[in-house]
């Protein structure tokens, strides 16, 4: 160093660092600086970028902070922006901080190497994103590199060998950016937006507001080379330069060998000739005060290619700087820079050291302690070493993943019996879960838990539990927890069936049932019953093309059900043999059936890594590229025709809310897309399952039918069933309410998590633990509904022959404030479709086939078996 001594006490603020007792220690030892007091500061996981800025204000003023240590690429973030709030604080600016960070800004703006590398920016969110990514291959070429535009600690990073490895990369950038928007290590714009749009000039940076990707050659050099230095009160300090070889061989992300450069004196030179170039572009933006490192390939030809930039040191790499060089320790240099000092280049030592940074379980990394030259020959002779040491004890380990350790809340309620290591209940559970939770709950009471792998999820079952969670305390209840599969298909909630809950929620909810009942959705005038009922007309004369003959009634009632959703959505409806629509129906369908298929992957995520496994994930992801196609084509038609005063549908309704933003905010192209593709999505399954059970009860107790038909013939006659026959129809509907009471699709509803703490009878329940309410045992309980495995309408009447409004212990479409919203429509299709068809037909099986099972295949829903029957015109 260049002074002994500041001649002042400093109190330093570290940013995003846990409590380090050590590096404090070390700190305090520093030769030039007296260290008087060292403030760790962690992000809250709820934090964005801008709130941590905001909180580390009132630490600074509260503890008189007059240096800012930074050691990450956020950090370095909230370094510049409480330097400029903070005249006393010095630091660089956000503006050079940032062009080191954003990955296309450091190669538009500070790409001084010798041979610059050509690049293409993606947006994720981009329409045309595919199309974009083919171009951007044929502008890079293949081999090809990608990264995240913000993602940090190299999140996402691959080799790219083909157009269809590129689209994989996009689907799991948009993947982790749509599991965790709010993740500050995670590649989206949304954690930074409100720290950017303050103290960045966005109209000059308009990238900092998308989530974009950096598509580059992939360079495959002889050496990646790193230089360090800093810039103190102006003047730019070259610290040192330091070699990184690659190593082969090795199940690992990242394996190399750290140690001062071997590279020829006029190689050093050029060096830093593009170190200076850089750093004066970075200087003329703002930067002083702190730590560069710049990474430098030197290609197989000699050529000088630029990595990355960064405006911070490596708190990673701090253990080896000391080994191989003398008195190197970066925070020293960071203080010194901080308090005017100019740091002195320090001499190597001759040794050289190992960074290897193994997978553990797919993303943790565990540190250790220094190796020596010796030991990185017989690491790399291993190939058994896959968790090794890498780097000197100056932080603290890496949490070991929370799975292998997960510790059981107190006070849960208890758990049944045959809970395997790591399955849990998975076993035990089997293809029918709703059979055997009712089993359990005739042993363990209505609360219990149930480990689902290794997570802990409680079911509530019966009607006082179930009606407590659902209704009388829905808010304590209203959440929903991760569920990879359905949060990927629902665009990790930019629909509205997996948002957690809150404001976001309240908005597009109260937006989509106000939209549906000014469509019609709803009894009365107004109504859209006249388009289902022409839609009934339809499928019955569908039915009657099959002559009596046996056939499955299966995909004609989606194609009726998927007809009576467009007409809501899109404001038409199709033909049944039209193509495009017959292929948005079967990319529908077999979407649902791969979700269902794949819940293993919500229980374990990470086999959507496993091939084989994540054959159910991919044919997600195919057939959901050709819905979402649809959509979009859908959504661009509407707009070319889009009436702001008169909306005609759905669609038309979103798009004009995009356009004003008055109900929802922060209201994208994208969350109408979901929005849309939820609404067809859970409509179609649903109802056409339901219906199928109660075409299947009916072939198999005649004198229901019997009873239902005459029922219809003398209050409807010769006329179209109508809702307004309802009233004169009681046993027809008690009829579909006691089918939906036996075999309702959604049998355990949808998952729901705890807002806050909240306690259940004699247990309590942590804010967030997942939630199942056993519908099932609701309709199969004795005490409401007695001989429950009998099917009997009758049970559905009063003394007088009406049915029971809102009868207890019955909740086929659950309730509360995660209720279905598509309820109205789903008992308008079922009560039209059910009346007309059987108005029309005698439903009986085929002479001489086995006899029709109801034993369900639980899915996405409670499927029943395939079947064919036959229509006999009345």
């Amino acid at each position: 160093m260049s002074s002994t001594g500041t001649g002042r006490d400093v109190t330093v603020l570290i940013p995003l660092c846990k409590a380090n007792p050590d590096k404090e220690a070390d700190l305090r030892k520093c030769p030039t600086v007296r260290v008087k007091h060292v403030i760790f500061d962690c992000i809250d996981e709820k934090e964005t970028l801008m709130n941590y800025v905001q909180r580390l204000k009132k630490v600074v003023k509260e503890n008189d902070v007059s240096v800012v240590l930074p050691t990450t690429d956020l950090s370095t973030f909230a370094h510049a922006a409480l330097a400029r709030d903070f005249p006393h604080i010095p630091g660089p600016s956000v503006e050079s901080c940032y062009l080191a960070f954003h990955k296309p800004y450091t190669r538009k703006h500070l790409d001084f190497a010798e041979m610059p590398t050509p690049y293409d920016v993606l947006d994720l969110d981009s329409p045309t994103l595919l199309q974009d990514a083919e171009k951007a291959l044929e502008t890079v070429g293949l081999p090809a590199f990608v990264k995240s535009g913000t993602a940090t600690l190299a999140y996402g990073l691959k080799k790219i060998e083909s157009y269809d490895d590129l689209k994989g990369a996009l689907i799991d950038f948009k993947t982790m950016r749509d599991e965790h928007p709010d993740f500050m290590f995670a590649p989206s714009a949304a954690f930074y937006r409100d720290y950017f749009t303050e103290y960045l000039d966005v109209k000059k940076y308009p990238l900092a507001l998308c989530d974009v990707v950096l598509v580059e050659p992939f360079l495959d050099a002889e050496t990646l080379c790193t230089m360090d230095g800093c810039v103190v009160n102006g003047k730019l300090v070259h610290w040192t330069i330091t070699d990184e070889l690659q190593y082969d061989g090795h199940e690992a992300k990242f394996t190399s060998m750290l140690g001062p450069t071997n590279e020829p004196q006029d190689v050093q030179t050029r060096m830093w000739k593009i170190y200076d170039d850089i750093m004066a572009k970075m200087i003329e933006c703002g930067f002083n005060d702190g730590y560069t490192n710049i990474e430098i390939f030197k290609m197989k030809d000699g050529k000088l290619r630029l990595c990355e930039v960064n405006a911070r040191g490596s708190r990673l790499v701090q253990g080896i700087y000391r080994q191989v060089y003398e008195n190197a320790n970066q925070d020293y240099v960071y203080l010194a820079a901080g308090t005017g000092l100019v740091p002195a280049t320090p001499p190597p030592t001759g040794r050289h050291g190992v960074a290897y940074m193994a997978k553990f379980l797919g993303h943790q990394e565990r540190p250790g302690d220094f190796l020596d030259f010796d030991k990185i020959a017989q690491l790399k002779s291993d190939p058994d070493v896959y968790i090794s040491p890498y780097y000197k004890r100056d932080d603290e380990l890496a949490d070991i993943p929370a799975c292998l350790y997960l510790r059981r809340p107190r006070n849960l309620p208890l758990y049944p019996a045959g809970c395997w290591p790591v399955l849990g209940h998975l076993l035990a559970l089997g293809r029918a879960p709703h059979l055997q939770l009712t089993a359990w709950r005739r042993q363990y009471g209505d609360v219990f838990t149930v480990r689902m792998g290794m997570e802990d999820v409680v079911v509530l079952n019966g009607y006082t539990a179930v009606k407590d969670a659902l209704v009388d305390r829905s808010e304590l209840f209203a959440s929903r927890p991760q569920n990879y599969i359905f949060d990927l298909i629902n665009g990790f909630g930019k629909a509205i069936v997996s948002t957690q809950w809150g404001k976001a929620f309240k908005q597009k909810k109260r937006f989509v049932s106000t939209t549906l009942r000014t469509l019609g959705v709803k009894e009365g005038m107004g109504s859209i019953e006249e388009k289902v009922r022409e839609e009934m007309s339809c499928l019955c004369a569908k039915v009657a093309e099959y002559g009596g003959q046996p056939f499955d009634p299966e995909s004609d009632l989606h194609f009726t059900i998927a007809n009576d959703i467009c007409s809501v959505a899109f404001g038409s409806r199709f033909d049944y043999g039209a193509e495009r629509f017959k292929n948005l129906s079967d990319a529908a369908l077999v979407t649902m059936d791969r979700v269902g298929s794949g819940q293993i992957i919500n229980v374990f995520p990470f086999l959507r890594f496993v091939p084989g496994v994540n054959k159910s994930l991919r044919d997600v992801s195919k057939y959901n590229a050709k819905i979402h196609a649809f959509l979009w084509d859908e959504i661009s038609r509407h707009r070319q025709n889009l009436n702001r005063e008169n909306p005609r549908d759905f669609l038309d309704f979103c798009l004009v809310e995009l356009e004003r933003r008055e109900k929802v905010e922060d209201f994208t192209d994208e969350h109408v897309m979901y929005m849309t593709y939820e609404l067809l999505f859970a409509g179609l399954d649903t109802v056409a399952n339901a219906m199928r059970w109660c075409l299947l009860y009916m072939v198999l107790y005649p004198d229901v039918q019997k009873k239902v038909q005459s029922e219809l013939d003398e209050a409807v006659g010769g006329a179209q069933p109508a809702l307004s026959h309802r009233a004169q129809l009681p046993y027809t509907e008690a009829t579909l309410m006691e089918v939906q009471r036996m075999r309702a699709v959604a049998p355990l509803g949808l998952p729901h998590a705890t807002t806050q703490d909240v306690t259940v009878g004699e247990f309590d329940l942590p804010a967030g633990v997942m939630v199942l309410t056993n519908l099932h045992s609701l309709h199969m309980d004795p005490a409401y509904w007695p001989d429950p495995d009998r099917f009997d309408p009758e049970r559905f009447l009063d003394a007088e022959g009406k049915v029971i409004n809102k009868p207890k212990s019955f909740m086929p479409f659950s309730g509360g404030r995660r209720g279905c919203l598509g309820e109205q429509l789903a008992k308008m299709e079922l009560f039209l479709l059910f009346s007309s068809l059987l108005q029309n037909f005698t439903f009986k099986s085929p002479e001489g086939a086995p006899a029709l099972s109801v034993e369900g295949d639980m899915r996405l829903t409670l499927t029943p078996p395939s079947y064919k029957i036959r229509a006999i015109p009345r």
